[in-house]
């Protein structure tokens, strides 16, 4: 459970930014893991910003860079966002809302079809996943590969356009300033009504957004709200379904399956492709129960898609958090499901398993440490050697890293606007 908030339109009024900011904190119920605020402000060049961090609200609003980001302006859009952690780590980098292409967005709700997503396994929060494919790909090929639960809100850089959309499984309510010339929201009601009558700023009736339909509203330069669209918007996912073969003691119990683009597993191949004993690398996607009811990670293996692989972990070990975690490992031996038939598993030494560490560019896509130090090894200030493994540096809006001794510059910091 995550809470969004937010503002878009005029907010120009007594009371109205403030009404944000105390939205924002009433929202840490919801989760204070981490929060993030973005603002696009008023003006020709729409400039936005965004700003993260771990923890509850106060530890992000008692910031300096918070602080200078309303400093002598009111901006047209403020999105809101208190992560309760679910996919990926809490940290900053993994905190909303995501500046992604032409898109900053927030999301509460969890997807369970990350990795049909286009690059999906490359980002360590299925919430980015999602945000990078729509501005890829758009709105509507994302529905065809949308699972899970979900309330949105992001802007379009391209359209200037504030956008809304939830399933049934997550809520989102609005409400309209008694001028209609701005509109507000949050995940639970009693906010909007609670938060927007302390400040004085009058509204009509909180409603809930209607699910399975997107809506947005054009802002203009100077937080004029105009242009209304809704367009159903449902998703057309059907998830993962298994067809293999059920000769091997019925339909197994499932749990905690994530679901993937794959509406159908291939027939698996007799042992002739010469695997047995080779090191390869896999990504666990489901969790199932074999016949005699133990647990075991399904796999899908790089390059052979078309084989079907189980890991076996030790009792101690928690299957879900290796969902989706890249590993290598060694096949140490195939099990055919009958006797008769040509089609069976391969297994996994658990004795041979490591995990590929990744490590994040400054748009939160995993890559390989070699990849990493090839592309912001060194730092873009002073030169020296950048080491991620320190984490101790920071990435500017050009792609590029500054070491830790450089961020030490408060002047320099201010004036790269880092990330």
């Amino acid at each position: 459970m995550c809470g969004l908030v937010g503002a878009a339109g005029n907010l120009l009024g007594k009371g109205r930014v403030d009404s944000f900011h105390q939205l924002l904190t009433v929202d840490a119920l919801r989760g204070a893991d981490s929060t993030g605020v973005a603002i696009v402000r008023r003006g020709v060049d729409e400039d936005s910003e965004v700003q993260r961090q771990v923890g509850a609200p106060y530890e992000l609003m008692q910031s300096y860079p918070y602080d200078r980001m309303f400093k002598g302006i009111t901006p047209k859009v403020i999105i809101g966002h208190n992560r309760y952690a679910t996919t990926g780590k809490v940290s900053k980098a993994n905190a909303h809302p995501f500046s992604i292409g032409s898109l900053i967005g927030a999301h509460n709700g969890t997807l369970t079809s990350q990795h049909a997503l286009k690059d999906g396994n490359l980002f360590p929060v299925d919430s980015m996943a999602l945000y990078s494919h729509i501005d890829k790909l758009g709105l509507e090929d994302a529905l065809t590969k949308l699972g899970g639960a979900w309330a949105l809100t992001w802007w379009d850089i391209n359209t200037s356009r504030i956008n809304f959309l939830r399933n049934k499984e997550r809520p989102l309510y609005f409400t309209f300033t008694k001028e209609n010339d701005a509109i507000y929201w949050a995940s639970e009601a009693w906010m909007l009504y609670g938060v927007l009558g302390r400040n004085g700023v009058e509204h009509g009736d909180v409603k809930m957004m209607t699910e399975d339909i997107h809506f947005s509203y054009h802002v203009d330069q100077q937080g004029q709200l105009g242009d209304y669209k809704e367009v159903e918007a449902k998703s057309s996912y059907l998830g993962f379904t298994y067809q293999g073969p059920r000769n091997f003691g019925g339909n197994l119990p499932v749990t905690n399956v994530v679901q993937n683009n794959v509406s159908k597993l291939p027939p698996v191949q007799p042992e002739s492709k010469g695997l047995l004993g080779k090191v390869v690398e896999f990504r666990p996607i489901a969790i199932f129960r074999d016949k005699d009811g133990n647990p075991y990670l399904n796999l899908l293996v790089e390059g052979h898609e078309e084989i079907v692989a189980r890991l076996y972990m030790n009792k101690k070990d928690v299957l879900e958090t290796y969902i989706n975690k890249r590993m290598l490992g060694n096949l140490f031996s195939f099990t055919p499901y009958s006797t008769t038939g040509p089609q069976g598993f391969y297994k996994v030494a658990y004795s041979t398993i490591r995990l590929i560490k990744e490590y994040m560019d400054s748009f939160g896509k995993l890559m390989e440490k070699k990849e990493w130090e090839a592309k912001y090894g060194q730092c873009a200030m002073c030169g020296s050697n950048v080491n991620p493994d320190e984490n101790i540096h920071r990435f500017t809006k050009n792609d590029e890293v500054i070491c830790g001794e450089c961020c030490k510059d408060t002047e320099l910091v201010d004036l790269l606007n880092l990330k």
